[in-house]
């Protein structure tokens, strides 16, 4: 018996549209109530998917600045 194969995902592409794709822009940019809706799309991904793709993250963060000056040549 083979568990992977019995109980393992049978469409990829069916399951990896049920992942929520969930938009950060609105935060970053600061918009009004942008904090409460993202905190209850990210509750609801975390607690009933287990996974989410983010959107609207700009590699140009701080972070981003941070590790470029921590590197080491």
């Amino acid at each position: 018996m083979n568990l992977f194969k019995e109980q393992g995902v049978k469409d990829y592409a069916g399951a990896a549209s049920q992942i929520p794709v969930i938009d950060f822009g609105p935060y970053f940019a600061a918009e009004t109530g942008a904090l409460e809706r993202l905190a209850a799309e990210l509750g609801d991904a975390c607690e009933n998917i287990g996974f989410f793709y983010a959107l609207g993250r700009s590699l140009d963060a701080p972070a981003n600045r941070t590790k470029s000056a921590t590197s080491h040549p």
